[in-house]
C-alpha cells in the first residue's frame, strides 16, 4: 500500500500505491482519529503539532499501522 515515505522530521508524506485512493485512506485514517490531508496524486500528508507528545505519537502509529494493515489484506 505505501510505496515511499517523504519528509523529515515531524512533516511526512506517504506515497500510495495505485490500488488504493489517497482521499478514501485519508477518511479511514480519520475514522480512526488520525488527522491526515490528501497531498497531491495518491499522497497523503501527516503533519502533527510540534508539541504533541510521545503517548499520542505512539497511539497515532498504532492506528496507522492498524488502518493500513486492513487496507492491505482488503486489497
Amino acid at each position: 500500500i505505501v510505496m515511499e515515505i517523504r519528509g523529515t522530521g515531524f512533516m511526512r508524506a506517504l506515497k500510495l500505491s495505485d490500488a488504493v485512493s489517497n482521499n478514501d485512506v485519508v477518511a479511514k485514517f480519520m475514522a480512526a482519529g488520525v488527522d491526515t490531508r490528501p497531498a497531491g496524486d495518491n499522497t497523503i500528508r501527516i503533519l502533527p503539532p510540534l508539541n504533541i507528545s510521545r503517548a499520542l505519537i505512539e497511539e497515532g502509529v498504532e492506528k496507522l499501522d492498524q488502518v493500513l494493515t486492513k487496507l492491505r489484506t482488503d486489497n
